[in-house]
């Protein structure tokens, strides 16, 4: 492909000022052209129109008179001017006079001027004769030709002097090119080199004023350069802070678990120890935050010095109340169960004074020598530690921990896609009355559908749907579908509910929402779980009082397992004490359950509540539950859970 080329702005003017020029030349050439010919070709004819206008006269009285001789001679007279080039006079239709200048006629080549004359009668006007004159156009011909040549000439001058003009125009313009050229290669911060100019003159005050911003724009590059490099300082500085905060910790000046992830990740081999010290949260709590910074503070101190004795090891603040040391160095069992020794005895035997206080504390440490997911192995030998209530415990694979990570993870999941793919269901236990057999409620319960169709009771996954934060999502399922089931039946149904599920707003509102929907308050039946001060809770009052206001009733579940204060069911207004399996199941077997269950019947009886029996496995403990007065039996002998009702 060709490049076009670039012109400079001097040429571009110049090129544009003699195009200009040329263009009003050629116009001027053609308009005089044009009106010389129109004038000289009308003169010529004015000259042709004015003999035949002389003579037409004479030659009308000629012939009126019949001299013919005399319009001949006429005619030769007139023959006899070069610029005639015939002569013809034509009467009743009959050339009565011809002639032709023979010699111009033959030698003109040009077009000529033929004119036509009417000859009158002298009396009476009328037509005597028709007179054609042809005159040369040579003389025309040659005298434009004359003033095309002068017109020719006075341009070609003028041309001359454009040529002169734009050349001196260029000469004039050249110092604006050398001025374009030295911009197009300035580079920010070198001097501009221009050659001095007039300053009274516009190349003058261009130069001049570039030459000004030349330097302004050397001082703004030196000023930027400055600014660049006083920000490159301050960025680096910035840096160096924020990577000191990343990896620092704010209260000891420690690397923090950031840096040590980091440390540990460029590595192959080494040793740490995880560091918690016990209970610390109520050293906050007992003698104050201020305090707590303060045993942080010792603690890192502590360590520093025994880490002094072994160069190679790092000491680490991880968050809240964690240390870690880390060495790259490998160590033996036997050296590695030493330092745990030696640590715990150091750190336990320093004593830590805050404001003459003596502040006692104690550590466990959970260390591994295997430096590949250190902080996770590390961290698994602190809890198992924790958990056995030993001072420290290196990891070992055989703890097998993280088998139990993964199947919660697993649990967590198929709780997770159970509850997406709608594979939570309510199934129905029938409550029966002791003295007629017939039954009198259900209870949900729930149960989680695996794909294969496997049944799995709440045992699997109820805990773990706590601890993953399922347990609300779980209960509105139950909530939902139960009062959905028996909106259009008269049976009484109970679901169950922890503290948790009431101490939810969501869940409460829900719950509401789904009663006031199926029309079903008269026939719910809220089953609580006895735990320590529930009777504390006003959530758990305030809720309780508005579903009775609304026609629910409410029942303590598992009662007699383990706090059994009979002072919060009257607090509550129970209507049921569901007593727990643990006493219904050895009522054949163990005097005392029978003993403890009289004396919750008995209270039961006196405050007009109803009791079920939970946990009827077989007829002996059954015929045992009516004769102790309970109520209401519930339990496998009698009737498993369904997905239905009857």
């Amino acid at each position: 492909m060709k490049i076009k080329q670039a012109y400079s702005l001097s040429t571009k003017i110049v090129l544009s000022v003699a195009l200009v020029f040329l263009v009003i030349f050629s116009t001027i050439f053609l308009v005089f052209d044009h009106i010389n010919k129109d004038a000289l070709y009308t003169a010529e004819r004015e000259k042709a129109e004015t003999i035949t206008s002389l003579i037409a006269p004479n030659l009308a009285v000629e012939l009126y008179l019949g001299r013919n001789e005399n319009v001949a001679a006429i005619a030769d007279q007139i023959t006899a001017n070069p610029n005639i080039l015939s002569f013809e006079l034509i009467q009743n239709g009959q050339h009565i006079v011809s002639r032709k200048n023979i010699e111009t006629y033959n030698n003109d080549t040009g077009e000529s001027f033929n004119v036509t004359t009417k000859l009158l009668h002298p009396v009476n006007h009328s037509l005597i004769a028709t007179l054609h004159l042809s005159y040369s156009s040579a003389h025309y011909h040659h005298l434009a030709s004359q003033y095309r040549m002068v017109l020719l000439v006075t341009l070609s001058v003028l041309g001359m002097l454009i040529v002169f003009f734009t050349s001196y125009l260029r000469y004039l313009l050249t110092p604006l090119k050398r001025i374009a050229s030295e911009v197009s290669n300035f580079t920010p911060g070198q001097k501009l080199s221009l050659p001095s100019y007039k300053e009274n003159t516009e190349i003058g005050n261009i130069a001049a004023a570039l030459k000004k911003m030349n330097i302004r724009i050397t001082d703004y590059a030196q000023e930027q350069e400055n600014t660049a490099h006083f920000l490159e300082q301050e960025v680096a500085k910035k840096t160096t802070q924020l990577r000191r905060q990343l990896y620092t910790d704010n209260l000891t000046g420690h690397p923090n678990r950031t840096r040590l992830m980091e440390d540990i990740s460029q590595v192959h081999d080494g040793t740490l120890l995880i560091i918690n010290i016990d209970e610390f949260q109520q050293i906050n709590d007992f003698y104050g935050h201020i305090a707590g910074d303060h045993v942080l503070n010792k603690v890192a101190k502590t360590l520093d010095h025994l880490s002094l004795s072994k160069p190679d090891i790092i000491v680490y603040k991880l968050s809240g109340d964690e240390f870690a040391l880390f060495t790259t160095n490998p160590m033996s069992y036997q050296s590695l169960e030493l330092l745990l020794i030696e640590l715990s005895t150091h750190i336990e035997a320093t004593p830590i004074y805050f404001e003459e206080t003596k502040i006692d504390i104690r550590i466990t440490v959970g260390a591994t020598m295997n430096i590949q997911e250190g902080m996770e192995k590390a961290d698994i030998a602190l809890k198992t530690a924790r958990i056995h209530r030993k001072p420290f415990m290196i990891y070992d694979g055989n703890l097998n921990i993280e088998h139990q990570y993964h199947q919660n993870m697993q649990w967590v999941q198929r709780l997770t896609t159970a509850i997406a793919e709608d594979r939570i269901f309510p199934y129905y236990q029938p409550i029966f009355d002791n003295q007629t057999g017939a039954v009198c409620s259900y209870e949900c319960l729930i149960r989680l559908i695996e794909k294969d169709g496997n049944v799995l009771t709440p045992f699997h996954f109820l805990e773990i749907s706590k601890k993953a934060r399922l347990y609300t999502r779980l209960t509105s399922i139950m909530v939902e579908k139960s009062c959905r089931h028996f909106a259009d039946k008269s049976d009484h149904f109970s679901i169950n509910l922890s503290v948790d599920d009431i101490l939810d707003s969501d869940t409460v509102s829900f719950i509401k929402e789904q009663i006031e929907t199926h029309r079903v308050a008269k026939q719910i039946i809220f089953e609580i779980l006895e735990s320590v001060g529930i009777e504390d809770y006003p959530e758990i009052l305030n809720f309780i009082e508005e579903m009775k206001a609304l026609g629910c009733q409410f029942a303590i579940d598992d009662f007699g397992s383990g706090y059994s204060n009979f002072n919060y069911l009257l607090k509550l207004k129970i209507d049921y004490i569901k007593i727990d399996g643990s006493l219904i199941q050895n009522l054949h077997t163990d005097p005392n359950a029978i003993s403890i269950i009289e004396a919750i019947v008995y209270f039961a009886h006196k405050r007009h509540m109803t009791c079920i029996a939970e946990f009827v496995h077989n007829a002996e403990v059954h015929e045992i539950v009516k004769q102790l007065g309970i109520g209401r039996s519930q339990g496998f002998y009698l009737g498993e859970p369904r997905p239905d009702t009857l």
